[in-house]
């Protein structure tokens, strides 16, 4: 393939496109500069990229008579004699038109790449995460990035028609740091648009917003981290009083952690809970033995990602055992013959201490179900928390 022409949207009619490459020649040529060649397209074709010597691709402006101004894609096949549609007879060929309109003609068209899309998801999964990014980055984005970033850009290679684009782009960057709203957003580029005729100023502005954007990240954090830190305790209290254990439905000890999963994990944090299929595996234990209708069990049971989170924590006073253990295990099994959505799972037993002969047949049956102690759930979580706080101590 040709190699790729300078991709100005600014092209106008003027400028002649080689019929052979496709590269952008001066209104006055009469030799392609990339090429040599002398034979050029009609005027209303803007860019043009070869599949083989009789195949193009092109866009050209809108028909005539059309009402839109938008252009449109044109696969133009000529052979001797004559001009027409075409059939694509290969998936190679066809490979080849795609793979020219996805990487080099999209934003001729205005429409969005490939790539373009997938960086689009990537912007919403992000900023459905932001509150998790927020606390386990500890305000780790610095919004004083996108001051910098400002000022490395050549501002006289810009051109003024394109300074709203460079506006949006900046605000893209600063809502995925902080977390803008629609009104500092519209701030951000007003700022911009200034940038080119009053560079100093417009960063003094930009400067003051982004401090003023990293005081509120600051402050939602802190929060975020305090109230962590305050139901982290309430946690611990409880887990570690006997007397929690009686409680059962909503108030027990299980229903709270799964309001806190980022205790077990900070990935969990978005896990979702199954009541139902929690529900449909005690009916079955019940059924298979008696003891159940009397003491039933209580778990966290939910998912994230399509993957299967079970954890059981026992009371303080009870030693954890390897029956523990298969009660555990056949808490999976039966979760996954109820639900088939699951693509793997973790399941947790947690307690004050391990049985010997519990300790030993984790090393056989390896590392598919795992035993916490409440030191190991909740040390590190104070731990790391404090950290946060300390953090965001020194950033005030």
């Amino acid at each position: 393939m040709a190699r790729k022409p300078s991709q100005d949207n600014k092209a106008t009619a003027k400028q002649r496109v080689c019929d052979s490459c496709g590269t952008l020649n001066s209104p006055t040529a009469t030799k392609c500069s990339q090429c040599g060649g002398s034979r050029w397209a009609p005027e209303w074709v803007k860019q043009l990229r070869r599949v083989n010597k009789s195949l193009s691709v092109q866009v050209a402006d809108s028909h005539p008579l059309s009402k839109s101004d938008q252009p449109r894609l044109t696969l133009y096949k000529w052979w001797p004699g004559n001009r027409s549609t075409f059939n694509i007879n290969t998936s190679d060929q066809w490979e080849a038109i795609k793979h020219i309109v996805d990487t080099e003609l999209a934003s001729f068209l205005g429409w969005n790449t490939p790539e373009e899309v997938a960086e689009q998801l990537e912007a919403a999964r992000k900023k459905s995460q932001r509150t998790a990014a927020n606390v386990d980055g500890v305000v780790g984005g610095n919004p004083g990035v996108v001051v910098e970033l400002l000022k490395k850009v050549k501002f006289d290679a810009v051109a003024q028609e394109d300074l709203p684009q460079l506006g949006a782009a900046i605000a893209d960057i600063a809502e995925i740091l902080v977390g803008i709203d629609e009104s500092h957003r519209s701030a951000i580029q007003q700022i911009v648009k200034k940038l080119p005729a009053e560079p100093e100023l417009a960063i003094r502005q930009l400067s003051a917003l982004m401090e003023e954007l990293t005081i509120t990240q600051i402050t939602a954090v802190t929060s975020e981290v305090q109230r962590r830190v305050g139901l982290l305790k309430v946690f611990r209290d409880r887990v570690l009083d006997e007397r929690t254990y009686e409680i059962r439905g909503d108030g027990s000890i299980h229903r709270l952690l799964e309001q806190a999963m980022w205790i077990v994990d900070e990935r969990y944090w978005l896990m979702h809970s199954n009541r139902q299929l929690r529900t449909v595996v005690t009916k079955a234990l019940e059924k298979e033995d008696k003891k159940y209708k009397t003491d039933r069990p209580d778990f966290v049971c939910g998912a994230v990602d399509k993957k299967l989170i079970i954890i059981e924590i026992k009371r303080p006073s009870h030693m954890l055992t390897v029956a523990d253990l298969n009660q555990l295990e056949r808490y999976v099994v039966l979760c996954e013959e109820y639900e088939t959505d699951h693509k793997s799972f973790e399941a947790i037993l947690v307690g004050s201490k391990k049985s010997s002969d519990l300790d030993r047949t984790l090393k056989v049956r390896g590392s598919r179900l795992g035993v916490r102690t409440y030191t190991d759930l909740i040390g590190d979580t104070e731990r790391r928390y404090k950290r946060y706080l300390d953090a965001l101590d020194g950033s005030k």
